[in-house]
Parts: C-alpha cells; sequence; structure tokens
C-alpha cells in the first residue's frame, strides 16, 4: 500500500510492502532517508596494489551523490590515506612525486578542497619516510610518521617536531591525535607484536592503550571518551576485525565485524555510523567500502553509488563539510557533463521514463538497484552521443516487488542516483 500524507506542511509518503514501511519527503533527494548519510564528503582511495604506485583519491558528495577522481591531474603518485581538516577545506595524504618510488620519497601533502591548484609538498626534499598524516583539532597542525617516529608539522611554518626515537628498531605509525589535542594514538610494532599506545605531547609519557597476543592497529579517535582500531580477530584467526575502545580500558568488537572476512580502515561518521573497508563475500572485488551500524550491526555496500571496483578501496575518511567541490559542480549541473532527471511518473505501476542529458558523448549506464544495494536491472550500458536521452522501466517485466529503488546514472567517472517508488 501506498500513501501521500500531509505532517507540518511537508508532503510526504508512505510505501508499504510485506513488512517494509518507509515515510520519507516527497522530494528528488528523499533517497537520502533510506541511507544512513544523508550529507557532507567521504574521501578514500583506490589502487591495483600498494606496491603498484597507482593509488588515486577520490571525493564522494552525498548531498550530490557525486564521485569526483581529485588526484587525476596532479603530480603525484600513489595518493593515498587522505584525511580531512576539522571544517573539511583542507586535505593531507601521503604520496610520492611522479615517477619516484622509493621508500624515502614519500611525502605529506597539503590540498585546499574547493582549488584547481596542485597540492603542497609539506616534507619536500627531507629524504625520509612521512606517511599516515592527520589532522589536529586546530586544522593547523599534522600528526605523521616520520623516519619511524611520530612527529608534528606545522602547515604554515613546514616546521618539525618529533615525539618520539628509535623509529628504525621499533617502527611507529598510524597516529591520530586526541580530540583535545593533548595526545596522540599510535600503533607500534609489527603482527602479534603490534600494540596500541597514547603518547602525551607535553610530557611524552607513553601509555599503553591496547594490548594481547594478536596485532592491533590503526587508532581512530571517535570522541573524547572512546576509538575505534582493528585487530585479529584471535590469536589462531587473524582475520581483521573492528573494535571500539575506551579510554578506560574496555574495548568491545563492532557488531556488523564478519569474522572470516578482513574488517579495516574505520572511520566514525557519528556516535552509531562507521565508514569501513572489507573483503567480505558478495563484494566487487578486493576490499570494498561499507557502511556499518555499531548499534545494530547493519550494514550497506557503496556499490549503490559506484564507489566499489574490482580493485582496493580502502582508506575512508568523513567531513560534514556540504560545499561543493567547486563552482562547476555546483551550478547544478554535476561534474562529467552529465545530468540525471527525476523520473516519473512516481510512483509508478507498472512503467516510468527516466530522462538524462549527456553535455558530452562516451560510455553510459543506467541501472537500478534494490535497498539492499543488489543491482536488479541494467536499461542502458552502451556508448552514447551527447544530448537528450530517455529510458522505460517496466516493473512488472522485472517482477519488482512494491517499495523503494535507485536508479544510478554512470557517466565517465562521475555518478548521479535518484529514487523511485515502485506500486504494485
Amino acid at each position: 500500500m501506498t500513501s501521500l500524507i500531509e505532517i507540518h506542511g511537508r508532503v510526504l509518503i508512505r510505501v508499504m510492502s510485506g513488512l517494509l514501511t518507509v515515510l520519507v519527503p516527497w522530494n528528488e533527494t528523499f533517497a537520502q532517508a533510506v541511507f544512513p548519510i544523508n550529507e557532507g564528503k567521504m574521501v578514500f582511495h583506490r589502487y591495483s596494489s600498494f606496491d603498484n604506485y597507482d593509488g588515486q583519491l577520490y571525493v564522494f558528495d552525498f548531498t550530490l551523490r557525486t564521485l569526483v577522481n581529485v588526484s587525476s591531474s596532479w603530480n603525484v603518485d600513489n595518493a593515498t590515506n587522505a584525511h580531512f581538516s576539522p571544517d573539511g577545506t583542507k586535505l593531507v595524504f601521503m604520496g610520492v612525486p611522479k615517477g619516484q618510488h622509493t621508500r624515502a620519497s614519500w611525502d605529506i601533502y597539503l590540498w585546499n578542497v574547493a582549488s584547481d591548484t596542485a597540492p603542497t609538498d609539506l616534507t619536500e626534499g627531507n629524504g625520509v619516510l612521512d606517511q599516515d598524516p592527520k589532522f589536529f583539532p586546530d586544522g593547523l597542525h599534522v600528526a605523521f610518521k616520520h623516519d619511524g617516529d611520530i612527529a608534528i608539522i606545522d602547515i604554515v611554518s613546514k616546521e618539525i617536531t618529533t615525539l618520539t626515537t628509535g623509529g628504525n628498531i621499533s617502527e611507529k605509525s598510524m597516529e591520530y591525535p586526541t580530540r583535545d589535542g593533548k595526545a596522540i594514538l599510535y600503533a607500534e610494532g609489527s603482527g602479534a607484536q603490534s600494540s596500541i599506545y597514547a603518547i602525551d605531547i607535553a610530557s611524552k609519557l607513553v601509555t599503553p592503550l591496547v594490548t594481547g597476543p594478536y596485532q592491533n592497529y590503526y587508532p581512530i579517535v571517535k570522541d573524547d571518551t572512546s576509538f575505534l582500531y582493528a585487530r585479529w580477530a584471535s590469536a589462531s584467526n587473524l582475520a581483521d576485525q573492528i573494535y571500539l575502545a575506551t579510554f578506560a580500558g574496555a574495548s568491545y568488537p563492532a557488531a556488523f565485524n564478519v569474522e572470516t572476512s578482513d574488517d579495516s580502515d574505520p572511520y566514525p561518521v557519528d556516535s552509531t555510523i562507521v565508514l569501513f573497508s572489507s573483503d567480505r563475500p558478495g563484494g566487487k572485488g578486493g576490499y570494498d567500502l561499507y557502511v556499518g551500524n555499531l548499534a545494530t550491526g547493519a550494514t550497506r555496500s557503496l556499490s549503490l553509488f559506484n564507489m566499489n571496483t574490482s580493485l582496493q578501496e580502502l582508506g575512508s575518511c568523513y567531513t560534514k563539510n556540504s560545499v561543493p567541490l567547486s563552482v562547476r559542480e555546483s551550478s547544478g549541473s554535476p561534474p562529467g557533463g552529465a545530468t540525471l532527471r527525476q523520473n516519473y511518473p512516481n510512483p509508478f505501476n507498472p512503467e516510468t521514463t527516466i530522462e538524462y542529458r549527456l553535455e558530452r558523448g562516451g560510455k553510459v549506464t543506467l541501472a537500478v538497484f534494490d535497498l539492499l544495494g543488489r543491482e536488479v536491472a541494467v536499461l542502458v550500458n552502451e556508448l552514447q552521443t551527447a544530448g537528450e536521452h530517455r529510458a522505460r522501466l517496466d516493473a512488472r517485466g522485472l517482477r519488482l516487488s512494491s517499495g523503494i529503488y535507485f536508479c544510478r546514472l554512470t557517466a565517465g567517472d562521475r555518478v548521479q542516483t535518484k529514487a523511485m517508488v515502485v506500486v504494485q
């Protein structure tokens, strides 16, 4: 059953199909109501293999539903492990100057998110390994791994302060500042000897936070009292799992872990929602990107927005900043020169029309997905010329039951998604 209702002057639609009941705002972006993240952006990297130096950074806008490769024109190879500034206007990441594929060539870069200019190399020419940058809460300093030790760099003066020693003997990495900016969490050691520590910046006192007969690594501060990290499932099961720990010493496995798969690279969106990567069954290949709920254990694949491929998708980071990447994107015509319009009629039974415009010709895919992110139909998969195009969707012919579906247009490296309602 489907019905239109009005609450406080807002028109909404209620869709009931079996056990499914959805009440959402009736407008072109009501798909946000059925996906756990409705605003802001995420950045992640994609590569075939870390050793192939082919990493690229992508930014996905959860409001516009657009995916952009932001690093394709940079003179940087293997751009990876990016982190937003607190206000979301800057990114720091690690990479190497194009063609310089050596350990000592790794540098820390800074990029203004809305800028068309190339990123700045903050550690250029120092001849040592610099990796894993993370912004401090002040947005002016960055914690990073400097020749195997934990260090801080001032993004204006580029002055580096090293906090630990002996990095070449026991390498420290994956550092993350606390919310008050007074300490840095980091991992030290490898394999079963890897543990998580906190170093007080003023006193340089080191406190162990997570130890055990298994690997513990990749700490990410969640809030003032807790942090996420990855560890082996057990001393005998080496599958990576995501854990939530408190600074007081308690530790709990995330409800969405799959113990036979590697779940890693967690990043908090809010108090319950976490972005992470996993090689669990049903993915596109390698590591895929997912959203997990710490409270319920529910997960959603980001394949719905074309972010997962046969390559590796890792290193996600989130910001609430919803300012478009560029003026061109805010003009109403998404980058890449393609515009997907809302289908009509909507709701529909049994047929609807989907229209879109291509500013230039190229390969186009128009696919339909259900609420679980499963592909149920491919309406277009071909080279098309520039101009106006349309496609018809027959819910009866595809045997689609009543409910909410998503239509996704992929043109080049740009993706747009609209929600549709089937009424049978």
